[in-house]
């Protein structure tokens, strides 16, 4: 579990070309450990929004991709019976924002992939569309 951490925490401080090879780690070290993943996603304004849980795991991860780069990131976790969003990167809006694409993303269906299907979860193309909250 350490190895996601470390790798969620390089997402915030990295550029748009190292964010998506670090998500790349991070799916291939789920891949290589034969772990299955729970994943939603939705559109968003400008890209997707993914929610993804390793099977049998109480933290998760929200990724947000624009134009295939990962903009932003936060950890995601089961806290008696309710998802806590923690680490997500900007000031108040964005975690705003996150929070609110995290709450909608837990009310669609989620997907189940393998180890094997896991790298799909990036050029996965969502059916449904998140709405977006301002603070203005």
């Amino acid at each position: 579990m350490g190895y996601k951490l470390f790798i969620l925490a390089m997402l915030f401080m990295a550029s748009d070309s190292v964010a998506d090879e670090l998500g790349q780690s991070y799916l291939d070290e789920l891949q290589s450990t034969q772990t299955g993943v729970f994943y939603a996603s939705c559109k968003t304004k400008d890209g997707q929004a993914i929610l993804a849980f390793p099977i049998g795991e109480k933290q998760g991860m929200f990724i947000e991709r624009v134009d295939g780069n990962v903009v932003n990131s936060a950890n995601v976790s089961w806290d008696n019976g309710k998802a806590r969003v923690s680490e997500a990167l900007g000031g108040v809006a964005s975690i705003v924002r996150v929070n609110s694409l995290v709450s909608q993303l837990l009310n669609l269906p989620f997907k189940l992939l393998t180890s094997i299907q896991i790298k799909k979860i990036l050029d996965s193309i969502p059916q449904r569309k998140c709405i977006e909250q301002s603070l203005r």
